[in-house]
């Protein structure tokens, strides 16, 4: 903020600099010859006399210029009073990164709020504490709590800006003194969290049907907790209520800072009809007073309906569910990117060989939608099913496989299938947003080695 504000304060001292010069300057008013030396009309005089009749100065073309100049009063004035403001606001932002005086406890309350609406990160942090400082000494009377918490609250909703939690703190802090009306409270509240719902893209007629909701925490306070409640109410199909099989979940967590993401996905069988359906989902959030136990019991603080509108395509069978891309290239760069190890599992089973895959991924440009086998001595035993969105990343997994049958180093080979994008997780339901998918095998050579506390 410093820094960004010494650069204006260095434009504006430029500008009233060039406004005094040219002022000083002044503009032409004539065409009449003048003496450099003294600025003597010589207007009748030059070029018959070869002397200036005012200072006595010799006369020739370097000593004589042509057109009687005015100054720019209006210029000057303004080029003057911009470098002396300028000096004076920057003597005094050093003195303030020198000093350490905090500038804030010594500003109007309404130039806080306005600063907490619409400053840089720093300036709306410093304002936002000052402002909690005066609200806890109860220095704010209640028209200047009513805008902090309507400055707030615009904040909050702007998601194109960063959200200070302090702001949150702010507007907690007042309802907890019971300065928030229950619409403001509700606002808050939806506001605060991040709510996604995504609806699997394309299907086949014989599939059911992907949906999963996200919440996450978003714009609240630093130590925000509530119990959060969801749940599924309605599917229109094309305008047509479905029934509906139940997706719901409960939990109790800080918002900000310890707190998590939580999401659900189901299958649900929807009649569609070929082509591209209209979807639209409706959801029930509610949010409950810390240590509530259970969706539905004890009556919400609040509650809220999301709707959700997106668009499913029904693929018939015989056409492709996404573009497999065949390209050796990619294939080399998406092969590259991903890391095999394959260990003894550290949970053996006697008489068993177990061996622990993990299987990691940074990021990558194209979607994956694999099934995983282990290949030796031309056999092959199938382990899972690995799917990887574009741009997803860094990904890992894990999967624990028995593998007595192979008694010599082998490959794990990563086949295209496509019913590795109908795998009931989030990162599948992501999978199914893409149109592209890798469809070239991908082998990586691993090693069997024998575990310490594997029996025979």
């Amino acid at each position: 903020m410093w820094i960004a504000g010494l650069i204006v304060l260095g434009v504006v001292l430029a500008a009233g600099v060039w406004l005094t010069v040219t002022g000083l300057r002044g503009r032409v008013v004539d065409d009449h010859p003048v003496c450099r030396k003294c600025g003597f009309d010589l207007v009748g005089v030059y070029p018959g006399s070869d002397r200036c009749p005012e200072c006595g100065s010799k006369l020739g073309e370097q000593a004589v210029r042509i057109g009687q100049r005015v100054r720019r009063r209006v210029r000057l004035a303004g080029g003057a009073l911009g470098v002396v403001a300028a000096l004076l606001v920057g003597v005094g932002m050093i003195v303030t990164m020198t000093s350490g005086v905090n500038w804030n406890s010594h500003m109007p309350t309404g130039i806080l709020i306005w600063k907490a609406r619409t400053g840089t990160p720093t300036a709306v942090t410093g304002a936002a504490q000052e402002l909690k400082n005066r609200f806890n000494a109860g220095t704010l009377k209640k028209k200047q709590i009513d805008r902090m918490v309507t400055a707030g609250l615009n904040a909050q909703s702007n998601a194109t800006r960063p959200w200070d939690p302090l702001l949150g703190d702010l507007i907690e802090a007042a309802d907890l003194q019971g300065y928030l009306s229950s619409e403001n409270r509700g606002t808050y509240l939806e506001q605060a969290l991040t709510i996604s719902v995504r609806i699997q893209q394309r299907i086949r007629p014989d599939k059911q049907l992907a949906i999963g909701l996200e919440v996450a925490p978003g714009r609240c306070g630093t130590m925000t907790k509530y119990g959060i409640a969801y749940a599924i109410e309605s599917i229109r199909i094309n305008g047509n209520l479905r029934p509906t099989d139940k997706i719901s979940g409960f939990s109790e967590w800080t918002l900000f800072g310890f707190g998590g993401r939580m999401s659900g996905v189901m299958r649900q069988t929807v009649l569609l009809t070929p082509g591209v359906n209209d979807i639209e989902t409706t959801w029930r959030i509610s949010l409950f007073e810390p240590n509530s136990r259970g969706t539905g019991r004890g009556k919400p603080i609040h509650a809220w309906t999301v709707i959700v509108s997106d668009q499913m395509k029904l693929v018939p069978e015989g056409e492709p569910l996404v573009d497999w891309v065949n390209d050796s290239d990619l294939a080399n760069e998406c092969r590259n990117l991903i890391t095999i190890e394959l260990t003894p599992s550290r949970f053996p089973i006697a008489g068993h060989l177990f061996y622990d895959l993990k299987i990691t991924s940074q990021k990558q440009t194209i979607a994956l939608a694999m099934d995983i086998f282990f290949r030796a001595n031309d056999q092959e035993t199938r382990i899972g099913a690995l799917t990887i969105a574009p741009e997803q990343g860094p990904f890992g997994t894990y999967f624990s496989q028995c593998i007595d049958s192979f008694a010599s180093d082998g490959w794990i080979v990563l086949k295209p299938n496509e019913d590795a994008l109908f795998i009931l997780n989030e990162d599948a339901l992501f999978l199914l947003k893409v149109d592209r998918a890798l469809g070239v095998e991908l082998s990586f050579p691993v090693e069997l080695k024998a575990g310490d506390d594997t029996d025979d």
